[in-house]
């Protein structure tokens, strides 16, 4: 189970609300980012290419619980969305094959389907005492776990990487369906380590699922959780590194 800001615990604590210890955290996960890509500047890593897209790369787990996740998603978000959250889940398939890293793929996908429920009419104000969307989106998330009698440790697994997904960087050992959910939003939001991921793969992809004008959409979603949480995570990306301006200056068209 994760510790620190962004998981189970922590959620349980503070319903997501940032404190002065929890936004220097942050800052020193950024910190390390910074020095992640400096060093691979530096020092050049052998033997990784890009990953190249196969046909495992779109089984989406058939299992009653990642069809409920899908529908759930179908029914509240707007397409724009849906599409996100199926980018998410491929992104992070494709990247945890770049690393070579095994996960639980039903775990994963209904992670990726649901992680944005907090930005839906529906979940976005539905919990009073949560104060960030990835909480609001987790704590939802659980009960479909629950119904479906997950061991507990696949519960706070899942709730972790839902929560999780907004901070600056999630290590593996906060969880590995954690870190590739992280992943494949950060790939899908701002573009982070696009290139691991082949232009012909990336193509593909959007064709199956279109951005829909994502940046925008994205941005103003973003901007109303600042503003209906202001001591949230969102509201701290935007305020400390312009996180709009990341989302438009990522590597994608919309």
């Amino acid at each position: 189970m994760a510790h620190g800001v962004g998981s189970w615990s922590w959620s349980q604590r503070t319903g997501g609300a940032l404190s002065t210890a929890d936004q220097r955290a942050l800052m020193a996960q950024a910190v390390q980012v910074q020095w992640r890509r400096l060093a691979k500047r530096i020092l050049p890593v052998w033997g990784k290419g890009t990953a190249s897209i196969t046909d495992a790369s779109f089984i989406i787990p058939d299992t009653q619980v990642a069809l409920r996740a899908a529908s759930a998603c179908a029914q509240v978000s707007p397409l724009w969305l849906q599409h996100h959250c199926s980018r998410a889940y491929v992104w992070a398939t494709l990247l945890a094959k770049h690393a070579d890293l095994r996960y639980d793929a039903e775990l994963l996908y209904v992670a990726a389907m649901l992680h944005d429920l907090g930005l839906t009419a529906t979940y976005a104000r539905s919990d009073a005492t949560a104060h960030c969307f990835g909480v609001v989106g987790a704590r939802a998330t659980n009960a479909l776990a629950v119904a479906a009698q997950w061991t507990e440790a696949r519960q706070a697994a899942l709730f972790d990487a839902i929560s999780l997904h907004l901070n600056i960087s999630v290590a593996i050992n906060q969880g590995v369906e954690a870190h590739l959910l992280h992943a494949g939003t950060s790939y899908d939001v701002i573009g982070t380590n696009h290139r691991k991921i082949s232009p012909a793969a990336r193509l593909h992809i959007i064709e199956n699922y279109p951005r829909l004008n994502f940046k925008q959409e994205i941005t103003t979603s973003l901007r109303e959780q600042s503003v209906l949480h202001p001591n949230s995570r969102a509201a701290f990306l935007e305020r400390r590194f312009a996180f709009s301006q990341r989302i438009a200056n990522a590597p994608f068209h919309e």
